[in-house]
């Protein structure tokens, strides 16, 4: 418990220090503290986690043109197992993910750095190839050593998710899947602290789309959920959009 408290203190201090004792920080901190004392039940990590984690920067650019196409449409796919999935999703952090990917993975890297700081999509991308999902060969995604395909904007992953698994309700471009769950902003409340319960023991794919993706320094988040928190973390306070497709 003192060693929760104490990061928890560090971390605090750094995200004021971090953001030069910003109004917007310090509101924050009050926040979180009066958070933490009204869930008592919520860890340190699980805390960090959600409203924490620090951003991993760029991922790779978004082709509006491409994706916001109203005729947009995709073979339907079944989503993988809980199991498949959680097997196949990369240990490697997003610096290495690149070059364990390899093939137009590791020239990208070398070619566009900056733009490939977040390795979130290809993260996401890998686990689903591995367990048993197909991800085409089109505009934005790009071949690995393996022969096999690979998003690396998060955004573009999410809407391609739903056209191919399919959203709750459906929409014009999307089919019907009642394993998807879908959460806006207003539903988060304040700093998405909201969405513990929202999310609470639904395990499988996570996406975030940010409400200031300049803001953000990406175009969303991508991850695997476990049922309490995302692997590398869920940036709640960003979302403007949270969507979560539960594998069984």
């Amino acid at each position: 418990q003192g060693d929760e408290q104490r990061n928890l203190v560090n971390n605090l201090s750094d995200y004021l220090d971090g953001d030069n004792y910003s109004n917007n920080s310090i509101t924050f901190v009050f926040w979180g503290i009066n958070y933490l004392l009204q869930n008592p039940d919520v860890t340190y990590s699980q805390f960090k986690n959600w409203f924490l984690t620090p951003r991993e920067g760029n991922d790779f650019i978004y082709d509006a043109a491409y994706w916001e196409d109203p005729n947009l449409s995709f073979p339907q796919q079944d989503l993988p197992s809980w199991e498949d999935f959680q097997a196949a999703y990369p240990t490697e952090s997003s610096e290495y993910i690149y070059d364990a990917v390899g093939g137009e993975l590791a020239q990208l890297k070398i070619n566009y750095p900056v733009l490939t700081r977040n390795g979130c999509a290809l993260k996401v991308s890998r686990a689903l190839n591995y367990s048993g999902v197909i991800i085409p060969d089109i505009p934005g995604t790009f071949e690995g050593a393996d022969g096999k395909f690979y998003f690396v904007n998060a955004k573009a992953l999410d809407t391609w998710m739903k056209e191919t698994f399919g959203t709750n309700p459906a929409t014009v471009t999307t089919p019907y899947n009642e394993k998807h769950y879908q959460y806006d902003s207003a539903d988060g409340g304040v700093n998405g602290g909201n969405f513990k319960t929202l999310l609470s023991n639904k395990k499988g794919i996570y996406t975030m789309l940010p409400e200031d993706p300049a803001a953000f320094q990406a175009s969303g988040h991508c991850d695997i959920f476990d049922g309490v928190k995302c692997k590398a973390g869920c940036y709640y306070p960003a979302a403007s959009e949270v969507n979560i497709w539960v594998l069984e």
